[in-house]
């Protein structure tokens, strides 16, 4: 079997993060696989939703309550500007940097004493292509495999 890209079965595209992609957001990265691009941005705000006041926990759009956050609120967004199949995929990656540096920014800034991250995430695609297990399927493959799916870790 013959991958449209002509990668092996178990090969990744390139993976590139361009980290401080934009000028305005605390963590930003440009991650590109292979010829899919998702800008991610993790912008900070001071404060978070009244709901949430007063218990020193902190908040990310995604709905996750993070203690050692302080009171402050981390907005991630990720905007696909060019794809080829992975886009969730480059984009969980990618957010995870962004969330990164966002952290980085509020320590450096003493906005928060200690680093609440426990553990970084990427994301991957698997699938049946073919009738072959491949590993970060592109869009001509994940267009016509037999199954895929997401594995985050």
């Amino acid at each position: 079997m013959q991958r449209p890209s002509g990668r092996s079965a178990p090969q990744l595209r390139d993976i590139n993060i361009v980290r401080n992609y934009t000028r305005h957001a605390e963590g930003s990265v440009l991650v590109c696989f292979g010829d899919t691009h998702v800008i991610c941005t993790a912008s900070v705000e001071k404060g978070v939703p009244r709901f949430m006041r007063g218990q020193g926990l902190g908040w990310v759009t995604a709905e996750y309550g993070i203690s050692k956050l302080g009171e402050n609120t981390i907005t991630v967004d990720c905007d696909v500007i060019q794809a080829d199949g992975g886009t969730r995929t480059a984009a969980i990656t990618g957010a995870c940097v962004a969330v990164v540096d966002a952290l980085n920014h509020l320590q450096r800034e003493k906005l928060i004493k200690d680093d609440p991250l426990l553990q970084m995430v990427a994301s991957v695609s698997v699938g049946i292509y073919q009738g072959v297990p491949v590993l970060d399927l592109d869009y001509p493959e994940d267009s016509s495999a037999d199954t895929d799916m997401n594995v985050v870790m």
